[in-house]
């Protein structure tokens, strides 16, 4: 099990328990969730607060759990199921950005010796990639639907990557895949096929291209070492 499943799979705990203790959920309701509908059983069960109110909350707990490996495309399709497609796409762009601002300052202050010591490959791949034109790199990175968010983070905080293009980056890369996400919410909600099927063929494009550019910049370095031979 990846750290980021787990430090999910946590964070959710602790906030089964807090509802069990409120009286907000008994434990037959715990027993007909899965990972896939909690967040749509908390707002059906208007367990998150409707209006300005529900928007902080959600804005506070979707910003705290992306910072601890809850994946984005979640944080989005929560969003969109909860207050439709546009506005749940800036309110997870917004609070997944926050968490991944979360996550690299931890890093940098906190974790850098103990991460350094531990991943050191990793550090080095992800610190030769986005050390040299970060923005353009970090928004590539933030297209791809792989790899965890949450490591990605950590290694980008110990590295000597600046924190100001690298969380602009994720923000501008995470808008196509939250916007994607929170539309398939928002469908869902509105028992609307067509837009979840189109939401998730966007998904496969937005993928492909990111790919795409990932290869590109890869090779770049390889061709430029070429011509100057």
């Amino acid at each position: 099990m990846s750290s980021g499943l787990k430090y999910s799979l946590f964070a959710l705990a602790i906030l089964l328990i807090v509802l069990v203790g409120s009286n907000s959920v008994t434990l037959a309701d715990i027993r007909h969730l899965n990972p896939a509908s909690w967040g749509q059983y908390l707002i059906d069960q208007q367990l998150i607060p409707q209006g300005p109110a529900g928007i902080l909350v959600l804005f506070l707990f979707l910003s705290i759990t992306t910072a601890i490996g809850l994946p984005r495309q979640v944080a989005a399709f929560v969003s969109g199921y909860s207050f439709g497609g546009v506005y749940g796409a800036i309110l997870a762009t917004l609070a997944a950005t926050i968490g991944c601002l979360l996550t690299f300052s931890v890093a940098r202050h906190i974790l850098s010796h103990r991460v350094t010591a531990k991943y050191p490959k990793q550090i080095g791949k992800v610190s030769a990639f986005i050390e040299q034109q970060t923005l353009a790199k970090t928004i590539i990175i933030r297209l791809l639907p792989l790899g965890s968010n949450l490591m990605t983070n950590i290694l980008a905080g110990v590295t000597r990557v600046s924190a100001k293009p690298y969380v602009l980056g994720s923000l501008l890369g995470f808008i196509p895949q939250m916007l994607i996400f929170s539309f398939a919410g928002s469908g869902v909600k509105l028992a609307d096929e067509q837009q979840v099927y189109i939401s998730f063929a966007l998904f496969i494009a937005i993928a492909l291209l990111g790919s795409y550019l990932l290869r590109q910049r890869s090779l770049t370095p390889g061709l430029s070492q070429k011509r100057n031979s």
